[in-house]
């Protein structure tokens, strides 16, 4: 039910707006996978990944918990990704590494463009031109003018940190 109200809902955007793509910004690996199944030749998938250790160091910030804690659920939250994507095919999933799209905003947008067949234009990389979110980041609502890779982790990480997520990381390599 909800993927069928979802595809009206999108259907509705895509009609008043006239855009031929519309992007559900989902970070629900279930709900993604719903709705590929419900419309799987009118649908791709965009995964945007980020490193681990950046989005434990910031759980750990935003949520106060260990890096045990934040490790664990990161490797859930992988592990339901990677469940849900698996039986997608190639040719309607990519991959999108936050760090990449951080370094080559250009370059990494006109990849997605390509797969997802429209054509790149500059202004998409500006955030204050018209655009229609429901929910949603809050840089939509940020004067910022550049995109720059949040890379505290790199400094605010222990080494004891970073050994403790590689443990955890390891459950997941084994698990392939």
């Amino acid at each position: 039910m909800v993927t069928k109200h979802a595809f009206l809902l999108f259907e509705v955007v895509r009609e008043t707006s006239g855009a031929r793509v519309i992007v559900d910004s989902t970070k629900n690996p279930a709900r993604m996978k719903a709705l590929y199944l419900s419309d799987p030749n009118g649908m791709v998938v965009i995964n945007l990944l980020r490193d681990g250790r950046a989005v434990c160091n910031s759980r750990m910030r935003r949520q106060r918990i260990s890096m045990d804690a934040a490790a664990r659920t990161w490797a859930a939250e992988h592990r339901k990704r990677r469940a849900a994507q698996w039986s997608i095919p190639g040719g309607m999933f990519i991959t999108v590494h936050y760090e990449a799209l951080c370094r080559d905003p250009s370059g990494e947008l006109a990849r997605i463009c390509r797969f997802v067949d429209i054509d790149f234009e500059p202004a998409m990389l500006d955030f204050r031109h018209e655009r229609h979110n429901l929910g949603g980041n809050p840089m939509r609502f940020s004067t910022a003018r550049d995109i720059h890779e949040d890379d505290r982790w790199r400094r605010e990480l222990t080494a004891d940190d970073l050994e403790r997520f590689e443990a955890e990381m390891r459950t997941v390599v084994a698990e392939k």
